[in-house]
């Protein structure tokens, strides 16, 4: 038995130093736009006069080092020489100036709970993979209920090795706790907020070195993976993770209704604010001045008291994160951009594990800044979305001209409060709730740090008794299941019975209606509501697109590195799509559409999910490409003109030389073209003839529009091959010319040109006249003659 224990230790130590972050380094790129390539292959720490540092597993050095960049490798860990005590009783944490063991920090959340029961609550985010609770602490005056206060969270630590901000929110915890009925700040707080700390976001990182030290603590979580680049984001929204701390947070924050939240990091001292994956000049965020306007009060607060604090990133202490480097799959951009949350990252040190003598020094700085960054989720406007029956809604909160990227925010629907944090101004700013009649109103905030209060009642929309018929444009028939469906509610999909007629009762409102039947073009209206009935009828043309609902057509070729395959769960419409072959780095997959149409347009939905900026769907036509589409890019329509005749509709999906991200392939559906010709072709055969004498002419040039030139032969004829009729069975509707040319002996010239339209006749006879022309004297100086 002891043999086996022993084995098993080895194996569990063995595991976790395979899958460690080993790599510790620092590189120069040319610049600050090589780093978007960069930030998803390893995990970029700092980035300042075109240096990086950098963490890397075995295997991300191993893809990075293709990348040839010259690396100095630094030390993985930094703390020797440091001052790193460990307070091994709660006890020996009463004068800030030391970590606390894992099981005294564990001894400590579960004091504030059980001490402070009316105002402090233990509440359990989830479990590391190394089996550490992952805890926060839940601080507000009727702790045990939800009340109509805005939620804010600090959260620390989620790089384990980055410990200034561990001890700083467990030292406000106990600040507030200890303090709340005395201290003004401690005693507003806790009785006008629902706050929750979570002062270590990742402790297998913290303790990696063992439970009673964290002088041996370490980035990553302990398979060696970066919880701050694992979350979904905006360039990449399918994001999924099997790491359950980043799944656990998830979970946590759909759980709440968060206003703020800010996330504690070391290694450097910066007020960061999204977005990471953008910088501002690509796309600031709606609440750009906000944010800076926050930050830069939040720095001004710690510089009372150190005025050279966070200076080492920028001089303002204050960054849009992109600005400073861009980092991919971040938790400040997950929680804005998902959440309506406003969080920012805050790097509170220089140092990433601090001499745990200088905490409390460290804590000096930041006191007053954290507790006055919590008021400033009240300022702005905010109140309550509620029925006629004073009952809480689920309601959205927009900003006309304002929003963008999921800003605007959401009530609590348990008490219907909100909070929009906001720059001074007046703002048109839109309450909708499902079921309910949306109101607008103009309201102003005044200044910074003031509060704006508006509380709406919305009036329950009646209910109206939609009906309809849906037919067929061409022949007029009733169509049977098509879908009538009421974009962005939770209406449910209606279908037409064997009359083509449908009925509903919903809300009134005004709605986005999309009509659907495989087989015809789909149809989408825009449609005010109200009364006690409605019509709307729809008339659809039947559609000959490509839906891949059965099979792939016999037209569909593939080339490249993989075919391209079926997908059954992506779809436009219906349940199918193509989607691109599953190729690696360098590698090519396309799909080819062949076919002969009449004149008009091609036009098709595609979804793509790639690293952006390098891995690309591109759609060409007849080799000459027409567009491109990288990143996160969801269904949409593409159309383009084109000619009449045999084309080659070409979709290709290429990676460059490393690195994926999202799905990494792309989807394209319902293809539809102008009406396909069956083709029926001729060989036309032109005969020239002299108009004067009807003798042949050898070395005419017959020009056939669309078909090229061909010479003559010996006996006066020219031969196209394989011409197709574009005019019905009448015509085939080609221009022939004629000119430019000399019989065999050279003596007969011919000017201009002899024109017609080519009907179905085997062979075409052009004849042209001979013209004699002489021009006398030559050269002239004062007249000529001209005589034919």
């Amino acid at each position: 038995m002891r043999k086996i224990f022993l084995s098993l230790m080895l194996l569990f130590a063995f595991g976790t130093l395979t899958f460690s972050q080993s790599h510790h380094f620092k590189f120069k790129v040319n610049n600050k736009s090589e780093l978007k390539k960069i930030t998803n292959i390893i995990s970029i720490d700092n980035y300042k006069e075109n240096y990086v540092w950098a963490y890397a597993s075995d295997v991300e050095f191993t893809e990075f080092s293709k990348l040839n960049y010259k690396i100095e490798e630094l030390s993985l860990n930094s703390n020797s020489g440091k001052v790193i005590n460990m307070a091994t009783t709660r006890a020996q944490m009463s004068d800030w100036d030391r970590y606390p063991t894992y099981d005294v920090y564990i001894e400590m959340m579960n004091y504030y709970a059980t001490t402070y029961p009316e105002i402090c609550q233990l509440v359990t985010i989830g479990t590391s993979q190394q089996d550490r609770q992952i805890i926060a602490l839940k601080i507000s005056d009727n702790v045990t209920q939800g009340e109509q206060e805005p939620e804010f969270f600090y959260t620390s630590t989620m790089h384990g090795d980055e410990t200034t901000g561990f001890v700083l929110t467990l030292r406000l915890a106990d600040f507030l706790l200890a303090n709340y009925g005395t201290d003004p700040d401690a005693t507003y707080i806790v009785d006008n907020f629902e706050l929750y700390i979570n002062p270590d976001a990742n402790p297998d990182g913290t303790y990696y070195g063992g439970n009673d030290d964290v002088s041996g603590s370490q980035r990553s979580l302990a398979n060696g993976q970066d919880p701050n680049r694992d979350y979904p984001y905006p360039l990449d929204v399918n994001h999924t993770t099997s790491n359950p701390e980043t799944n656990d947070m998830m979970a946590f924050a759909s759980a709440h209704h968060f206003v703020m939240s800010a996330n504690f990091h070391g290694g450097a001292e910066v007020f960061n604010y999204p977005w990471d994956c953008w910088d501002s000049d690509e796309n600031a965020s709606a609440d750009d001045n906000w944010y800076s306007h926050t930050g830069t009060t939040y720095v001004a607060s710690a510089r009372t008291i150190n005025s050279s604090y966070m200076t080492d990133v920028v001089s303002s202490g204050v960054t849009e994160g992109a600005d400073w480097y861009y980092a991919n799959g971040s938790r400040q951009d997950y929680m804005t951009y998902f959440q309506h949350c406003r969080e920012v990252t805050i790097e509170l040190s220089s140092t990433k594990t601090l001499s745990s003598d200088l905490l409390p020094t460290y804590w000096t700085y930041n006191k007053q800044a954290l507790l006055d960054y919590i008021k400033e989720s009240t300022y702005g406007f905010n109140g309550t979305v509620k029925n006629e029956s004073d009952e809480p809604l689920s309601a959205k909160i927009e900003i006309s001209s304002y929003d963008k990227d999921f800003s605007w925010v959401v009530t609590d629907p348990s008490v219907g409060d909100y909070y929009r944090p906001i720059e001074p101004g007046t703002y048109n700013v839109t309450f909708s709730s499902e079921g309910y009649i949306s109101q607008t109103h103009n309201i102003t905030v005044s200044d910074w740090e003031t509060t704006t209060i508006k509380n709406v009642v919305l009036l329950q929309a009646g209910q109206v008794n939609l009906t309809g018929t849906v037919i067929d444009a061409q022949t007029g028939e009733p169509i049977e299941n098509a879908a009538i469906n009421f974009i962005g509610t939770s209406i449910p999909e209606v279908l037409t019975d064997n009359t083509g007629s449908y009925s509903v009762q919903i809300p009134e409102n005004t709605y986005e209606i999309n009509v659907y039947k495989v087989g015809y073009s789909q149809q989408t209206v825009t449609e005010e509501l109200t009364g006690a009935s409605a019509i709307v009828d729809f008339t659809l043309l039947p559609s000959s697109a490509i839906t891949f609902e059965d099979e792939v057509p016999t037209e569909i070729t593939f080339e490249g590195d993989m075919d391209w395959t079926l997908s059954t769960t992506e779809a436009y419409e219906g349940t199918n799509s193509m989607k691109s072959g599953s190729i690696s780095d360098d590698g090519i997959t396309t799909m080819l559409l062949t076919t002969t149409t009449e004149a008009g347009t091609i036009s098709f939905y595609k979804k793509v999910s790639s690293e952006s900026d390098w891995d690309y769907l591109h759609f060409f036509i007849d080799d000459a490409e027409q567009d491109s589409w990288s990143g996160e890019d969801d269904w949409s329509q593409h159309t383009y003109p084109i000619t009449a005749g045999s084309h080659i509709f070409k979709w290709k999906y290429t990676k460059d030389g490393s690195t994926s991200n999202g799905s990494d392939c792309a989807w394209v559906d319902y293809i539809e073209l102008p009406t396909t010709i069956t083709l029926t072709t001729y060989d036309i055969t032109f005969t020239v003839k002299n108009g004067s004498n009807n003798t042949t002419i050898e070395g005419a040039s017959v020009n056939l529009a669309g078909y090229g030139v061909q010479n003559t032969n010996s006996s006066g004829v020219a031969i196209f091959s394989d011409v197709y009729e574009t005019e019905g069975t009448n015509a085939l509707g080609y221009t022939v010319s004629a000119d430019g040319f000399s019989d065999e002996t050279g003596d007969i010239q011919v000017l201009g040109d002899v024109s017609q339209i080519v009907n179905m006749q085997s062979n075409v006879s052009i004849s042209i006249v001979e013209q004699n022309i002489s021009i006398y004297p030559n050269p002239s100086k004062d007249y000529f003659t001209i005589e034919s």
